[in-house]
């Protein structure tokens, strides 16, 4: 059962090379540093901060392309979001912008990752949450995880753009959207997105 999208960064790079648990005591920098410190560490909930204080306890993926994941977006595409509110989780917003890497993927209720897709993290992402920004476009090389499936494309990113299944539109809708255009199309109008690259609308609520 798929319950949202998830937004997972890998690279930070502000390790400090200090032994940690990752429990509420011993905060790991990020899971990176946990899973390359601590090796054999499994997939779970941890505490990642640079401090004791402003450690939160946030989702490593420890399972897939080596691990090191840290869960750092959320989102349940059951129920409807004002697009620009959707924010990054608490904590995590200096990871995301110290990060070399992006995974997209979807998630189901035990937290089993699929479409899993890995890219550098743009630079649209350290100054403001994935549809923060409207009509971005984001030329990346995205390798679907455990097929090695690589791509060369644009990512697209709105905060007002949305219409059916297009993953590219007018930008000038009520609703935003984060979707992998189709390659070699120029952008504006693609029908649909990507493959298997997680698409994701977020729509605009009445009264957000």
């Amino acid at each position: 059962v798929v319950r949202g999208d998830r937004r997972l960064v890998r690279g930070d790079q502000g390790g400090t090379g200090r032994t940690v648990l990752g429990d509420w005591a011993r905060p790991a920098q990020s899971c990176q540093e946990l899973n390359a410190l601590q090796p054999g560490t499994t997939s779970g909930t941890y505490y990642i901060g640079s401090t004791v204080a402003s450690a939160v306890p946030l989702w490593c993926e420890m399972g897939l392309d080596g691990g090191g994941w840290t869960r750092v977006w959320l989102q349940d595409p059951a129920f409807d979001y004002n697009s620009a509110s959707i924010s990054y989780i608490a904590g995590t917003t200096a990871l995301v912008s110290s990060s070399l890497q992006m995974m997209f993927a979807w998630s189901d209720q035990n937290n089993a990752l699929s479409n899993a897709w890995k890219f550098a993290t743009p630079s649209v992402f350290w100054a403001g949450t994935p549809m923060a920004t409207n009509c971005t476009y984001s030329l990346i090389n995205a390798t679907l995880i455990g097929t090695g499936t690589s791509v060369s494309s644009y990512l697209f990113t709105s905060s007002t753009n949305w219409a059916g299944n297009t993953c590219d539109g007018a930008c000038a809708t009520n609703f935003g959207i984060m979707c992998l255009k189709t390659p070699g199309v120029a952008p504006q109008g693609t029908t649909g997105g990507y493959g298997t690259f997680p698409f994701f609308a977020g729509f605009a609520r009445a009264g957000l």
